[in-house]
């Protein structure tokens, strides 16, 4: 045994047996304490945030799956189909193409340009995507020499 050891159970026994009770239960609820301060507190504490995490979580997909459902009424409401949405928007830009062709089957709008003020296109294709559902699947942009540019497109609309 160490000199430290000795000397603690000298001076325990020398100790009355109230006091030496006392010191036991003294002992045992600084132990209790260590436990409940060094374990159980944050892990209840962890819990509790887990929790509240939880819950959060819930609160937010209930707000999610309202507000999908208020958006897909009003996108039915609204819903236009590509013709409907290209047709006046190329006007609206003052815009030609030299071929245009829908394809019902897969909903897909493919447009060539020749020699048009690439601003008008730039203008016209941002009109689409803030007014409309449609995607670009394909930009084929080139500079003509004589002006203007060279411009074919592949739209399709996002469901």
């Amino acid at each position: 045994m160490s000199r430290i050891q000795e000397y603690l159970q000298a001076w325990y026994a020398s100790l009355s047996g109230l006091h030496q009770k006392i010191l036991v239960w003294v002992m045992l609820a600084m132990l209790a304490l260590a436990l409940y301060f060094q374990l159980w507190a944050p892990m209840a504490e962890d819990m509790a945030l887990q929790h509240q995490r939880v819950l959060d979580a819930e609160q937010d997909l209930r707000w999610l799956r309202q507000t999908g459902a208020e958006i897909r009424a009003l996108r039915g409401q609204n819903h236009q189909s590509l013709p409907e949405i290209l047709g006046p928007t190329l006007k609206q830009y003052n815009l030609r193409p030299d071929s245009n062709k829908y394809d019902a089957k897969v909903n897909e709008w493919r447009l060539r340009f020749k020699a048009t003020d690439f601003r008008q296109l730039l203008l016209w294709l941002n009109e689409l995507r803030r007014q409309s559902t449609v995607v670009i699947a394909l930009a084929n942009i080139s500079r003509e020499p004589t002006g203007g540019v060279n411009a074919r497109f592949v739209l399709t609309e996002n469901q």
